[in-house]
């Protein structure tokens, strides 16, 4: 049916891909809901060592998603510290880290990824001069989990004012 097809796309597209990126991911996704999830890993390896850094993040989080859908919590833990102390902080390796401790009942280590989550958002929004509405709403989740209510308030009105600009630039444009 069609989902064997989609599947053999997959597979076609990450088979002529170089470096290996975001078709491989996809491809490792589909496997492992296919269950199969060593492939799958495997595949996430490649990706790791063969990508520019550009899809390294991606990668990385897969296989702690794959890791922590299989239960192998040890592993996946091991796995986000190692990514945390080979790379520069990043987004994906905080995000992976707060689940697993929250996961594990560590809140307080849960509340740093989060703090250190909302300081990169911070830097980012700031660098890019943000008018991403998801930038606002990625931070403002980040300050519920801190317990800080009146900031992701604000974020998330800042969110809404972008995307009603950007709605209404849309119907301007339709007209």
């Amino acid at each position: 049916g069609k989902n064997e097809e989609a599947f053999k796309d997959h597979v076609q597209a990450a088979k002529i891909e170089k470096p290996k990126g975001l078709c491989s991911i996809d491809l490792a996704k589909e496997l492992a809901k296919r269950g199969d999830e060593t492939a799958a890993l495997e595949l996430l390896n490649k990706v790791i060592a063969s990508s520019e850094d550009y899809w390294h993040s991606d990668a990385h989080e897969e296989r702690i998603n794959i890791l922590m859908c299989q239960g192998n919590f040890d592993q996946a833990q091991k796995e986000v510290a190692d990514w945390r102390a080979e790379t520069p902080p990043t987004a994906g390796a905080f995000k992976c880290s707060a689940k697993l401790n929250e996961v594990f009942g560590l809140k307080e280590k849960a509340l740093d990824d989060y703090q250190q989550l909302v300081k990169l958002s911070t830097a980012e929004i700031k660098d890019h001069i943000s008018e991403y509405s998801t930038d606002f709403k990625e931070r403002a989740d980040y300050y519920d989990k801190l317990g800080e209510a009146k900031k992701a308030a604000e974020d998330r009105r800042k969110t809404l004012a972008i995307y009603d600009k950007d709605e209404k630039e849309k119907r301007d444009e339709e007209a």
